[in-house]
């Protein structure tokens, strides 16, 4: 049987321009890089007003695959730097990833030739 690595997908809510936050702070645990899609959030007002902050509809969405022993450190950088508490308002979760093909992690890249 193959020994598979197991995997988590990252998943980054933030305000839009938020995004290189997200991923620098990922890039630093560990991660190699992620899919940005543009979004927009459909949030009450007043739930914001409720909770005192402004809800921004135009939001990012960051897909990240990682590593599942790298994962919870990749959440917790991400919420440092663009958590609910900043100005990125950033909602993180993770799911589990059951099979990943075409990560750089899984390519032989050993007979490419570097330009």
């Amino acid at each position: 049987m193959e020994n598979k690595k197991e995997y988590q997908l990252v998943m980054v809510i933030v305000n839009k321009g938020y995004t290189d936050l997200a991923m620098n702070a990922a890039t630093s645990k560990g991660a190699r890089g992620g899919t940005q899609l543009s979004a927009r959030g459909t949030g009450s007002k007043e739930i914001g007003k409720f909770y005192g902050i402004d809800i921004i509809p135009e939001k990012d969405v960051v897909l990240i695959i990682v590593e599942k022993n790298i994962a919870d450190d990749v959440i917790k950088a991400i919420y440092d730097a663009c958590g609910l508490d900043t100005q990125g308002a950033g909602i993180i979760f993770s799911l589990p990833v059951d099979d990943v093909i075409g990560l750089t992690a899984n390519l032989d890249v050993s007979n490419i030739e570097k330009v």
